[in-house]
């Protein structure tokens, strides 16, 4: 996992020498390229729309206000937009502090197009003194849209300006730490944190949870959610994922029964952990629980549960889960078909894969996997060709699980020129594919061929 390898390499680091220091003094502001102040005004403004709104009203700050106000809060950025062009048209209204934290958090909350944080740049530049609500719109711009390092540039503008950070700015700067995978960063926030005294929040102590669950941090992420006061199902969820993450199935565990509170998330988590831990008694609880709460309909949940029973042996279990979705995705046709196959149940597999096309899908790469093992493992060759020409023609064979797959079926048929082919044409040979090529070769005594393959 490329953060729980920044989390070793940096946990011994001192980050007061990190290039992201908090205590270094702030940058300059951004470049002039980012200021353009006629992009505020629409190419194409539309004055009309709702013109009892736009101009029998008298022109007060706080008329402006509360029309963009409105705007915000039903995500109409056009019409926003239109009264910002009035706004503008008029060169005896100047707006004040509070009407201009309105425009800004418009453009910052309901602007879709990332362009935007050009104006929201140049409507906060054009700010005389913004205070920290200003700040937190313009951080939280940069993180939702994903311009992470500008969150640091504006975090630290913040922190020169005299403006303490509060529990709106912290959780956009450590999911910053965690986007760039600056761990000292991190550290220097959660001390920030700490001093602010905003560790218990739900929101500040949620994210810090998330972000040292990303760099693999489970300690730390377990220390930060113990601060925390109440219940946070998302922290406590992101701490039960972490394990789920590292394969650690017993603290998983721990982890869910521990827990105050749980959601569909949690529930989807310990299925998963059941299926790890090939316990069938707990899978079978964590399913008995799931329906109590009214959670049995959930798409995630039951695939969840498919493959859990699958990998505790229970084709009955994951067959009645099954017939019981009223909607079945892509992954739930895949999740029962690849739990027939693994248990040895080629036929019921293909025959899954056939109502699958007949239901309207039209399979993927892991679907596709499964019918070309299933193949394999009923020796039919010709189904196998067939198959095999139709990942060809959506031109699906240089795919490495999928490619892997026709290796393996030709060399349990025999079929070493044909598993060669299919091997020469995958884009990444991993393990598998060189594996079941090599055992071809050995089963069929070729010492040769072999030993050119290995050489080549």
């Amino acid at each position: 996992m490329h953060g729980r390898r920044a989390y070793q390499k940096h946990k011994n680091n001192d980050p007061i020498h990190h290039h992201f220091s908090f205590f270094h003094p702030p940058p300059p502001p951004l470049t002039p390229h980012h200021n353009h102040p006629h992009s505020l005004q629409p190419k194409h403004p539309n004055p009309s729309t709702h013109p009892t709104k736009l101009t029998s009203n008298p022109k007060t700050q706080s008329h402006y206000a509360s029309l963009i106000q409105q705007c915000i809060d039903s995500n109409s950025f056009d019409l926003g937009k239109s009264i910002h062009s009035q706004i503008l048209s008029d060169p005896n209204f100047h707006p004040d502090p509070f009407l201009q934290t309105k425009l800004l958090m418009l453009y910052a909350r309901c602007c879709p197009d990332p362009n935007c944080l050009d104006d929201v740049r140049t409507l906060f530049d054009e700010m005389p003194e913004p205070n920290s609500t200003s700040y937190n719109t313009v951080i939280l711009a940069h993180s939702r849209l994903g311009f992470h390092s500008d969150v640091f540039h504006f975090f630290l503008r913040m922190r020169s300006s005299d403006l303490p950070p509060d529990r709106f700015t912290f959780p956009s700067v450590v999911r910053a730490c965690a986007a760039l995978d600056d761990y000292p960063g991190l550290l220097q926030v959660h001390c920030l944190v700490v001093k602010a005294g905003l560790g218990r929040n739900a929101f500040v102590g949620g994210a810090l949870v998330d972000a040292y669950v990303a760099f693999g941090g489970l300690d730390d992420a377990v220390s930060a959610f113990g601060g925390i006061d109440g219940e946070n199902l998302i922290a406590q969820n992101a701490i039960i994922g972490g394990y789920v993450r590292l394969m650690d199935w017993e603290e998983a565990w721990r982890a869910f029964c521990a827990a105050r509170g749980h959601d569909h998330f949690s529930f989807a988590l310990a299925v998963k952990t059941c299926g790890g831990l090939r316990s069938l008694r707990g899978g079978r609880q964590v399913h008995a629980r799931v329906i109590v709460s009214g959670c049995e309909s959930d798409v995630f949940i039951c695939n969840s549960l498919i493959d859990m029973y699958a990998k505790c042996g229970d084709l009955d279990g994951c067959s009645r889960v099954f017939g019981l979705m009223g909607s079945k995705e892509q992954v739930s046709w895949n999740s029962i078909a690849s739990a027939q196959a693994q248990l040895g149940r080629y036929d019921e597999a293909l025959t899954l894969f056939r109502r699958m096309l007949g239901a309207g899908f039209n399979g993927d790469r892991f679907n596709l996997g499964t019918a070309v093992m299933s193949c394999a493992g009923l020796g039919d060759v010709d189904m196998g060709r067939e198959l095999h020409g139709h990942v060809v023609r959506r031109s699906l064979d240089s795919d490495v699980v999928l490619g892997s797959a026709l290796v393996d079926m030709y060399c349990k048929f025999g079929l070493l020129d044909d598993a060669r082919r299919a091997f020469d044409r995958l884009d990444v040979k991993n393990e598998v594919s060189w594996n079941a090529l090599i055992a071809g070769y050995v089963e069929e005594g070729s010492q040769r061929r072999l030993w050119e393959f290995i050489m080549r």
